[in-house]
């Protein structure tokens, strides 16, 4: 399990001597600080923060799978795969994230069919 996120992108992170860091090594996500740009400090997966994180990723795979649905007229199912695909570069277990990612898929297909 993936102890650290980046709080802006939501990718596996890392806590190093050097500073916090994305699995790649390169740094965290900037975020506006005291000072101007600053990188984000990761967040615990299990923290509010990292569940609140997980809970927006997941939603947003929802919505681009829905985008692309409407969009480029692609089957839902092959959206839906995609997705789930991209999972994994977050460190997410496909059978654990699909639920949510199906239903985030659900609820925004319905909310952009019913705008004008």
């Amino acid at each position: 399990m993936i102890a650290y996120l980046c709080p802006e992108c939501g990718e596996p992170a890392r806590r190093t001597s050097l500073g916090d860091q994305h699995l790649d090594g390169t740094p965290l996500c900037p975020i506006m600080g005291a000072g101007g740009y600053e990188p984000a400090r990761a967040v615990a997966t299990d923290s509010p923060e990292g569940q609140q994180t997980r809970a927006d990723l997941l939603d947003a795979f929802g919505a681009d799978a829905a985008l692309d649905v409407l969009r480029d007229g692609k089957p839902e199912q092959d959206v839906l795969g995609g997705a789930l695909d991209r999972t994994g570069v977050y460190g997410l277990d496909h059978g654990e994230v699909a639920p949510a990612i199906d239903e985030a898929f659900r609820r925004h297909l319905d909310t952009y069919r019913a705008r004008p």
